[in-house]
């Protein structure tokens, strides 16, 4: 597998079909409060990612960066699996997009990757997040969701190393 440059087409087919389901929805909800926010949160950045990225490489061995991510899956919020949905916009795009990520954790639980594997995930996870929170209700339980794709895709690497986040969101804005 070749260092990864742009986000798969997989993810990209997600955001169009995402995209259009938005598209289809407007005309019958149209009192909905669906709305784009303008939002420059740290939603793009996942728990584990960014306790790993501040530890130094030299300081930390591979089964250390895996013990952290499980902690840091302790204490971060579970994604709620059973919820009401309701004939709204909002309560519908949000369980489209919560069946695509638990269908896309379940892809990588069922797989083992290389480092080059685990980038391309990182970049695909980060475009998911950019394009697709703003729609979305419960920004935390996604958050959540996001964070376990790529703590579970940390744990599946054999030898994992993320790439720098400035490459990913460059990456992610020429989409």
């Amino acid at each position: 597998m070749k260092e990864p440059w742009k986000v798969s087409a997989v993810v990209r087919r997600v955001l169009e079909d995402f995209q259009d389901a938005v598209k289809e929805l407007e005309p019958l909800f149209q009192n909905s409060k669906t709305t784009v926010c303008d939002r420059v949160s740290e939603s793009g950045k996942s728990v584990c990612f960014s306790i790993l990225s501040s530890i130094n490489k030299s300081e930390r061995s591979i089964a250390d960066s895996r013990i952290i991510c499980r902690i840091s899956r302790l204490f971060s919020k579970p994604s709620v699996n059973l919820e009401t949905t309701e004939f709204t916009s909002d309560s519908i795009l949000n369980r489209i997009m919560r069946m695509t990520l638990k269908s896309f954790l379940e892809y990588i639980r069922c797989r083992t990757f290389n480092r080059f594997g685990l980038q391309q995930i990182q970049i695909d996870v980060h475009c998911l997040q950019l394009r697709v929170l703003p729609y979305l209700q419960n920004e935390d339980s996604f958050t959540s969701l996001f964070d376990d794709i790529i703590s579970s895709c940390y744990n599946r690497t054999i030898h994992p190393e993320f790439m720098n986040p400035q490459v990913v969101s460059s990456l992610c804005q020429t989409f």
